[in-house]
Parts: structure tokens; sequence; C-alpha cells
């Protein structure tokens, strides 16, 4: 879709003040800076959220009173979800062993932000560009860019299609890391955040504050929100063992990444697109390819740089095709 027709839907998105979208920054960092250090052991990163989902709620619940919030019956579904997990992961150990420890790691983080974004700030799910109808598009364009990037692989490399590596001798673990480490964890909330929620917060916040035309509030909104996103990660990279000369240096790739990223959103009109391609990413860096057992920055350009061409110049056809007509209606 044009980058008119994300505008059209930036336009009909809720609004958030600043105190919100400040609130939110800071919550999702507080996890991410736990998650690194694990101050917590896994009972007490339970209760945490628990307690925190908790407090939003009612926060909530007094704040739809004087507003009349109708986002307050989804936010009671998202803390009963909550409430059952914690409950499970508190007296059922054994009952949630057999769950992926990525779901028990990524869900009561998503409910709990799921909570202040519907809760608090009284957004809804297509306020994040969530539909049923960007579905299948998302699949689309991810297999058929993961199946170009592993084609481009067998040509560069001249290797057969016989499976190697860790795809070979554990295939579970590449497809249990994809799709609830990334697709449904780390990659689908650091979208939400930093791309559905913070770039179009912050656009309608500085057209708001500022005044500034949207494509001047767009390229700030993309620029701030990126930098959150790469400073996110400093801590963890920083706790690891990294240099600080190192840490800076490896979050100046994850900037650009995080501005593709945005790209893909914006150019996409489809938040999912780009949760597909990051997760896509983050398989690559961590699995290499199926076909391929060694380094493969080609398939990670391929997969990071080739959807953001495709979808500009798409996006350049539909805009000529616009002014075309519009000359036309002129005439």
């Amino acid at each position: 879709m044009s980058k008119s027709g994300t505008y059209d839907w930036i336009s009909k998105v809720r609004p958030t003040s600043a105190w919100f979208i400040l609130l939110a920054v800071v919550l999702y960092n507080a996890v991410v800076v736990e998650s690194s250090i694990r101050l917590f052991s896994f009972q007490g990163q339970t209760i945490c959220f628990l307690s925190i989902g908790i407090l939003i709620w009612i926060v909530g619940w007094c704040r739809s009173r004087s507003i009349k919030s109708s986002t307050q019956r989804f936010s009671t579904i998202l803390l009963v979800v909550l409430c059952v997990l914690s409950a499970l992961c508190l007296f059922a150990l054994e009952q949630v062993s057999n769950i992926p420890n990525q779901v028990l790691k990524y869900l009561p983080w998503f409910l709990v932000m799921g909570l202040l974004w519907s809760s608090i700030g009284n957004l809804r799910c297509r306020d994040f560009g969530l539909l049923p109808s960007k579905i299948l598009p998302a699949l689309y364009w991810t297999l058929s860019i993961w199946i170009i990037a592993q084609l481009c692989v067998v040509i560069v490399h001249g290797v057969s299609f016989s499976v190697v590596g860790t795809w070979h001798d554990e295939p579970s673990k590449p497809i249990e890391y994809f799709f609830f480490a990334q697709l449904f964890g780390n990659s689908l909330i650091e979208e939400l955040m930093f791309r559905a929620f913070l770039i179009v917060q912050l656009l309608l916040l500085f057209q708001r504050w500022k005044g500034w035309a949207k494509r001047k509030s767009l390229i700030i909104a993309v620029i701030v929100a990126t930098f959150i996103f790469a400073v996110g990660h400093v801590f963890g990279d920083y706790n690891s063992g990294k240099p600080l000369l190192n840490v800076a240096l490896d979050n100046i790739p994850r900037f650009f990444l995080g501005v593709i990223f945005a790209g893909i959103f914006l150019l996409s009109n489809n938040i999912l697109i780009a949760v597909g391609i990051h997760a896509l990413c983050n398989l690559q860096m961590k699995y290499s390819s199926p076909f391929y057992d060694g380094e493969s920055s080609l398939v990670f350009m391929i997969t990071s740089i080739l959807p953001v061409a495709i979808l500009t110049i798409m996006a350049v056809k539909r805009r000529r095709i616009v002014l075309a007509s519009k000359n036309l209606t002129s005439e």
C-alpha cells in the first residue's frame, strides 16, 4: 500500500498524551533491563508481572469511569489470561513444563504491555494495524522473501539443496525459535512497541505540539523511535560482557536495521509484514541458512533490504498512477 494509505490509517489512530508514551517506553525498557540482569527468579518475575498487570487494570478501570473507555472489556480479558498463566506458573509448574520457554518469557510481557495500551492508553487493536486482512499478505511476504533468500544462497555458493547444520540435526530448534521466540515473541513485541506504537504516536504528538507537516513529523518520529529501539539493546549487550566501544559500534547497524523495519511498516501499511521480516532476520543471525552452514550475511542483507526495495518500487508506481489520474481529471 502507498504511503498515502499509511497516512490515512494513522489519521484514524487514537492519539495518546506525552506522559503515556513516556510511561510505555519506561515500562518496556524496565522489563528489558530486568530480563538482562535477572533480578528475580522465575516465580518472582511471575509475581511482578501479575502485580503490574493488576495495578494497570485498576488504574484503567478508574479512568474508564470518567472517560467511558471502550477498551476496558478487552483489557479485562488480557488480565484474566495473565492471572491464569501466573497461577499455572506459580502453583502448577509440572503442567507448564512442556510449554516452550520462549512462550513463558514473552507472553506475560506481551500481556502487560497490552494491558497498558488498552486499559490506560485506550488503544484498540486497529490502532496498531492488527487486522485480520493483514495476515495473508504478511504470510505471503515473509514466505516469499525467505524462499528468495535461500535460492540466492544456493546460487551464490553453488551448494545443493541438502539440509545442513542445526536445520539437519535438530530442525525443531530453529522452527521453535522462529515461531515462539520471534514471530510471536521478540519480533512481535518490538515491532508493536517501536513501529506501530512509538512512530505513530510520536508523529501525532509532533503534529499536535509543533504543528509540523506530516512528512517532517514522520521523519523525526522514525529517528527518535529507532534511536530508542537501538538504545534499548545497549544494556543487554553490555551486560553480556562486551566492551562499551563494541556495544556502541554494534548498535549503529541496529539503528539502520530499525529504519529498514520502519520503512517496511510504513511502505506496506502492514505491521505484520515488518514482524515477519524482523523474525526472519533474527532467525538468520542465529541459525544461518538451512542449505549453507557458514557465513550468511548475504542472506541477511537480502532478507532486510529486498522488501524495502520492492515496496519502494511499488509505492513509486502507485504514486505515478495517482498523479497521472489527477492530471487527467484536471484536464
